[in-house]
């Protein structure tokens, strides 16, 4: 499993079938990935997903609604030494029917193209790209040299985000990859603390995650398209992780994996203003570093 210190070193209208949506949260203090109505301030989960989890972190919906969840630790087997997985759940589903193996190498983070290709972002290795239905990879895609990749996600036209951390040092560093190419270009945004998960909405702004943990000070820093410095900062979460976007884009969740002992929570915030909402805490929420909100 990664070391989370190093990589640092109610009711509400959602929309008019808000009470359809889903968050999907966990993180890698527990083998399970709960699942929470979505417009409800703190709710219990619903059901758990545990089946073949193993240090849950990013997860992933895709356009059929099938879940897709990281598993960070290394599974031994005797003779055939260590292997990671991602595995994927049918909507409403409790165990894998499909498990993604080749080329996974402690994996952080997952994203799924409208056409069903999956990116899985690997801490120890880099982003591995599958076309949709096969769990071989066909690609990955290059990193800078000395960095790890963190968060990976699309906008509306097919071009990936990678956010990289350094393997040693702090700061870190956002790529953006045009569709079906696999050399990226660094946004040269000038990070000094972690950047973490990413989410792009539907007008290209780039949310981001930025980690100062173990110090304080983190941050949601949301920028306009091309532009270096960020045009709204949000507050709140202490290590936050990952990100989901509600699918009307007016609500943003943030995983906060707290300090690691369960004291995290998934922030919920109006999106675009930024107030903030509610902070989930029950389940998995509590050490949240995974989320995504489908139906």
């Amino acid at each position: 499993m990664i070391r989370i210190a190093a990589l640092l070193a109610v009711p509400l209208l959602i929309n008019p079938m808000g009470h359809r949506a889903l968050m999907y949260a966990g993180g890698p203090n527990v083998n399970d990935v709960d699942v929470y109505r979505a417009a409800q301030n703190n709710p219990p989960p619903r059901r758990h997903i545990t089946n073949s989890l193993d240090a849950p972190t990013g997860i992933a919906i895709d356009a059929g609604g099938n879940v897709y969840i990281c598993n960070n630790a290394g599974q031994s087997v005797p003779g055939k030494g260590v292997y990671w997985t991602v595995t994927v759940y049918k909507r409403g589903g409790s165990k894998p029917f499909r498990t993604y193996v080749n080329g996974v190498f402690s994996p952080v983070d997952v994203a799924v193209a409208p056409d069903g290709t999956v990116y899985i972002a690997n801490y120890s290795s880099a982003v591995t790209v599958y076309p949709a239905g096969s769990v071989t990879y066909y690609t990955t895609l290059q990193e800078p040299s000395g960095f790890a990749p963190i968060g990976v996600a699309l906008d509306g036209s097919g071009n990936v985000f990678v956010s990289y951390v350094p393997r040693s040092g702090s700061g870190g560093a956002i790529y953006e990859y045009a569709a079906g190419q696999t050399q990226g270009q660094d946004l040269g945004i000038p990070f000094t603390a972690s950047p973490h998960g990413l989410a792009i909405d539907k007008r290209n702004n780039l949310i981001v995650a930025v980690s100062k943990a173990p110090s304080s000070g983190s941050e949601i820093e949301i920028f306009a398209h091309g532009k270096k410095h960020p045009k709204k900062v949000l507050t709140g979460p202490f290590q936050p992780f990952m990100l989901a976007l509600s699918g009307d884009e007016q609500h943003l969740y943030v995983a906060d994996y707290g300090s690691g002992n369960n004291d995290g929570g998934v922030f919920v915030y109006s999106y675009p203003d930024g107030t903030e909402l509610f902070k989930d805490t029950n389940g998995a929420a509590a050490g949240a570093y995974g989320v995504a909100v489908g139906r």
